[in-house]
């Protein structure tokens, strides 16, 4: 080999790895990078044979997340509120339509679910999304409220309370319903009913009255929920409410 053959090899292996140098840089920040947020993500190769799969793994506990959620469900739909407290943080709160709600409102809150006819079906929990160490569950349900199961309404479906699960806990909720059809079918309709034939009792009924959006949660309200929407059922029975 002369030399000027050889000097065409060293050059052209520089070049090489003049160009490799930039992507052992990069590999070495995103392996860096990787190492400090390994609590976000791990990714365990499993090699059988010829068979290679990801199984993902890491600190957040999918399938105990997902049962956790679908239990705190349950015990919302049983209206027990000591068990559906439980699953939840000390700084928790659920977003619902009417109310935020948090361990220590849960009993009132549930009272009234109950005192308003609303009855969740539960449907499957699956996981949405994780971001350690959280890991984000969606559950779906159908309900019925207001009277509606009684008048042949509904079930309305399509609602989803997604919760986020951290250690074990719930430290966060939020309801989103499927559509309007419930507010314009029941809610709606009851109101008008209420405040044009039951104004005072409809004012110790809402939190925020006369905007009729946010119950009340004292045990008196719930009495009057109660009472009213039996009679609302009857006028609409009759046809005197819609």
């Amino acid at each position: 080999m002369d030399s000027t053959d050889t000097q065409t090899q060293l050059e052209t292996l520089e070049r090489d790895l003049a160009r490799d140098r930039p992507r052992t840089r990069t590999r070495w920040v995103a392996a860096a990078a990787a190492a400090a947020a390994v609590i976000a993500a791990v990714v365990v190769v499993q090699v059988g044979g010829d068979d290679q799969a990801d199984t993902p793994a890491g600190p957040v506990d999918h399938e105990a997340a997902t049962e956790l959620a679908a239990d705190f469900v349950d015990a919302v739909a049983a209206y027990d509120a000591q068990r559906a407290a439980s699953y939840l943080a000390d700084e928790a709160e659920i977003e619902l339509r009417t109310s935020t709600v948090d361990a220590g409102s849960m009993g009132a809150h549930l009272r009234w679910t109950r005192a308003a006819g609303f009855r969740l079906l539960p449907e499957r929990c699956e996981l949405q999304s994780v971001s350690a160490p959280a890991a984000t569950v969606a559950c779906a349900y159908d309900a019925h409220g207001l009277g509606s199961e009684r008048l042949d309404r509904g079930p309305f479906t399509d609602n989803v309370l997604r919760l986020t699960v951290v250690d074990g806990e719930i430290v966060s909720g939020v309801e989103q319903l499927g559509s309007d059809v419930f507010e314009v079918t029941m809610w709606e309709p009851f109101v008008a009913w209420l405040v044009s034939n039951r104004a005072d009792e409809a004012a110790l009924m809402f939190g925020d009255s006369p905007w009729a959006m946010r119950p009340a949660l004292s045990q008196r309200s719930a009495q009057l929920w109660a009472e009213n929407i039996d009679e609302y059922v009857r006028a609409v029975e009759r046809g005197d409410a819609s």
